[in-house]
């Protein structure tokens, strides 16, 4: 008995008449939610259930770890345990025809209504092993996208990975090649606090499946290895992150993660995870050291006899945006150049690419010589392309981190200062610019700053000082941990106003509204189901024992330290909370730290040699020296991190009492209060 939904096929063939996987009621909601959805648009449903399991199953960001993939025109192509058909679509767009395998009759069904439209697919019911039998031998592309994990559970013999692998290879033409998607064992993200994905143990991969479970998956040399015992001749090796669930970018042997690429541990959307380290930054080590492959969170393998196709090297996607701005941006190697390739991810994104080049050479003329515009070229393609050269100067964003790492700040001021006046004479009077000179898109090469990836090309009168302080805010954003106080000490320097930079603060809220249509990005769907990120030191630390210590640090010309450090008894009335110190007449300067966590601190008095000469506010700008809060309004402080600090001048005083209130705040509520409040009372 077979089943067509829309143009859909099902079989029913080797269908044993019971489902042996499924999710249980929600997975009937899943079949109703796409039934009334129109086929292939189903991130409504998602935002209507708002689940995990809806979140899992209908994301389009799942459909990114096939949609690089380079398979001719009009492949055969088979897709073992297609599921509920996350990735389905994606693949059908590259096929001629689809094949799909799949033992649970709910998940096909789901499939098939989601994709009711397409006219290439098959979807055969049963157990693979069964359903293996009937299979042709000459498929080109075989893609198996989280199901090698689970090889122990449906395929017998002593080796089930490997002869999962040797089965499906019989089913390829010669120069056919696997799509193969999975876990790595050894993932750093496990290393750094989140379970494993199938059992939910925390290290459990990394112990060595030391008990029985559903799944089971690999590191890369065992996983290689598996490939190898299997006969595929060559392999590939790609590491998608997050991970291959929700990639967002895809990075290979030939492109690494970059300094910033990887800039906070990945949300997880199915249950709470720990921060046990920085696991951005780790990332980035193990890149430098070349071992992030041993540790990416994720595999996409690519194995076959012949050559494989290697033209993708890097992608990263936006498709977290309406969709007339869904696009990819990719590095390929084609004869071995590089090249950089936007593309469109949408028909309905086709236009905004397409405007890149339509509007190249009015940008060009109104590009001033302060900045040189890397143009692009048609990229051909089923979808709107555009190509330019790939170039391997330092962008300005890598110039200013290494400014920040070697603790240059005179160097970093006078990066931005440059970068403020080219700004400034950036386009000419022509009324057209590009609104993302972003300042990881701008790359210098000796004197010359070369603008590239010019896709927000906006007709209208260009601004040089707004986009500036656009760049900046993006660039502070971005790694707030790093920069703030970098970038804070060089906007008093060059005079930088406080209120200016929220604006473009505001200004960019409103752009990104417009580029989202409402779109919650993946971090804030997590945040909605309720995941938590738990920090190590909140679990390993008390949380009235420490987190409301005051520190005071002295400064007798040779800066903070440590040893040069104590720790305060507070006095408390209600909600005013009051400490007070001496100092010898060595100490310059003094850093006063309220606690260590996020909080808004309220200054309400400031004494010294027990006299209150003046209010708090006057005195704490006549002898505040500098602050690491996110924000300032009046004698209110807003810190965004664990570590907030106020640094004051002595002025030859020898006794101070500080009196103030605090409330801790979660960080996320802090940086929301900081867009509108950037003004502050030390030049901020």
């Amino acid at each position: 008995m077979d089943k067509t939904i829309g143009k859909v096929k099902i079989s029913y063939d080797h269908y044993k008449g019971r489902d042996l996987y499924c999710d249980g009621p929600s997975e009937d909601r899943l079949l109703e939610a796409v039934k009334e959805s129109e086929p292939g648009d189903n991130l409504d449903a998602v935002y209507k259930d708002m689940s995990f399991e809806f979140l899992y199953h209908l994301s389009p960001l799942r459909e990114n770890v096939v949609e690089w993939t380079d398979i001719k025109e009009g492949a055969k192509i088979l897709e073992v345990g297609s599921g509920c058909g996350a990735v389905t679509g994606a693949i059908a767009a590259k096929a001629g025809s689809l094949t799909c395998v799949e033992l649970s009759e709910k998940r096909s069904l789901i499939n098939a209504y989601r994709h009711r439209d397409l006219d290439n697919i098959e979807i055969r019911l049963g157990n693979f092993e069964d359903v293996e039998k009937d299979l042709d031998t000459d498929y080109d592309c075989i893609f198996l996208i989280g199901v090698l994990e689970y090889g122990e559970l449906y395929i017998s013999g002593e080796d089930p990975y490997v002869n999962f692998l040797k089965i499906l290879k019989n089913h390829l033409k010669k120069d056919g090649f696997i799509v193969c998607a999975i876990e790595n064992r050894l993932g750093l993200k496990y290393f750094a606090g989140a379970a494993e994905d199938h059992s939910a143990l925390f290290f459990q991969g990394i112990e060595g499946y030391d008990r029985k479970g559903p799944a089971k998956t690999f590191s890369k040399p065992v996983l290689d290895g598996l490939f190898a015992s299997a006969g595929f001749l060559n392999r590939s090796f790609y590491y998608p992150y997050p991970d291959y669930k929700f990639p967002k970018m895809i990075f290979s042997d030939e492109r690494m993660p970059k300094a910033g690429e990887i800039r906070e541990a990945a949300a997880n959307p199915d249950r709470n995870r720990a921060l046990i380290f920085n696991e951005a930054a780790a990332s980035y080590a193990l890149s430098k050291d070349g071992l992030y492959d041993l540790f990416a969170n994720s595999f996409i393998v690519l194995a076959g006899d012949v050559k494989l196709p290697d033209k993708t090297v890097y992608v990263r996607y936006s498709n977290d945006r309406i969709n007339k701005y869904t696009i990819a941006t990719e590095i390929v190697k084609t004869g071995g150049v590089l090249s950089v390739i936007k593309r469109s991810l949408s028909k309905k994104a086709d236009e905004h690419v397409e405007k890149m080049l339509l509007l190249q050479d009015r940008l060009k003329a109104a590009v001033s010589p302060e900045f040189k515009l890397l143009e692009g070229k048609d990229a051909g393609g089923k979808r709107a392309a555009v190509s330019f050269p790939f170039l391997e100067e330092k962008t300005l964003e890598e110039m200013l981190d290494e400014k920040i790492k070697e603790g240059d700040a005179h160097g970093f001021t006078g990066l931005l200062k440059e970068a403020a006046s080219r700004f400034e004479k950036a386009f000419k009077a022509e009324e057209i610019c590009d609104r993302d000179p972003a300042f990881s898109n701008i790359f210098v090469s000796g004197d010359e700053w070369i603008l590239t990836d010019h896709e927000w090309i906006f007709e209208k009168k260009p601004a040089g000082a707004d986009l500036f302080l656009r760049a900046l805010y993006c660039y502070e954003e971005e790694d707030r941990a790093l920069r703030s106080g970098f970038i804070s000490d060089a906007c008093r320097e060059l005079n930088i106003a406080s209120r200016a930079r929220a604006s473009a603060a505001a200004d960019e809220m409103i752009f990104q509204k417009e580029v989202t249509g409402g779109r919650l990005s993946f971090e804030e769907i997590c945040e909605r189901l309720g995941r938590k990120k738990i920090l190590f030191d909140d679990v390993l630390v008390s949380e009235t024992a420490d987190k409301g210590r005051i520190q005071i640090y002295e400064d007798r010309g040779n800066g903070f330290s440590e040893s040069d450090s104590y720790f305060l008894k507070a006095e408390s009335d209600g909600d005013t909370i009051r400490i007070e110190t001496d100092f010898d007449a060595s100490v310059k300067s003094f850093r006063f730290d309220p606690g260590m966590e996020p909080c808004i601190l309220r200054l309400t008095c400031l004494c010294m040699d027990d006299k209150k000469t003046e209010d708090s506010l006057k005195l704490a700008a006549k002898y505040g020296k500098s602050s690491n809060a996110a924000g300032v309004n009046g004698d209110t402080f807003l810190f965004d991190n664990e570590d907030p600090n106020i640094t004051f001048n002595t002025e030859g005083h020898s006794h101070f009492v500080i009196c103030f209130e605090r409330t801790a705040v979660n960080k996320k509520m802090i940086e929301s209060l900081c867009r509108p409040v950037k003004r502050g009372i030390f030049g901020r």
